[in-house]
């Protein structure tokens, strides 16, 4: 009989645990009321104009991951897609492709940065240095930083572990102004 105890408590439990579930349940539903918001007129959208496959007939020119836009130089629009620079006239009108994923010259390892000078010079910063472009979009030169001696003098002279070039714009091919970020020599200063 004393086996029997454990059984019985257990579907007493089950008995009192239905009755009360039946009996709590009501057909009452509550329900919560939202005012919907009649659609926005008068507003303001912005659509692009090129670089899909309605406006553009060379497969090279559509654009599939763009990363920086820049705009100047006889009012070329230059985008950075896919590690290539695609120029753009001031219409959408694609007029060059500057540029390719590659070591050499020319070709860009990480682009990031572009800018053009108000003479047309396109200025691209990527792992190699700064890499200067014509206005006629002609590759001239690439400015390797870390191969310079002021590069190792101001390492030396400041204490810096590492100084990146951020920004480079060509005023002409002689005269440039350059940013750089740094890092200090020993890792608990940074």
């Amino acid at each position: 009989m004393k086996a029997q105890r454990p059984l019985l408590s257990a579907i007493f439990f089950i008995y009192i645990s239905i009755f009360l579930l039946f009996f709590n349940c009501t057909s009452d539903v509550e329900f919560q009321t939202a005012e919907i918001q009649p659609p926005l007129t008068d507003v303001l959208t912005l659509e692009l104009s090129f670089g899909d496959e309605k406006t553009i007939d060379k497969d090279e020119f559509l654009l599939v991951k763009p990363r920086y836009t820049v705009t100047g130089g006889m009012g070329n629009m230059y985008i950075l897609d896919e590690d290539r620079i695609k120029v753009y006239d001031e219409k959408g009108i694609p007029k060059a492709i500057i540029g390719r994923p590659g070591k050499g010259p020319g070709e860009f390892e990480n682009p990031r940065n572009p800018v053009v000078s108000e003479d047309g010079l396109l200025t691209v910063i990527d792992n190699k240095g700064a890499n200067l472009f014509s206005a006629e979009f002609n590759y001239l030169t690439t400015h390797y930083i870390k191969y310079n001696t002021k590069y190792d003098e101001l390492l030396d002279k400041n204490g810096w572990k590492l100084m990146e070039l951020d920004k480079a714009i060509f005023i002409t091919e002689d005269e440039r102004i350059i940013a750089t970020q740094t890092l200090p020599l020993e890792p608990e200063d940074y």
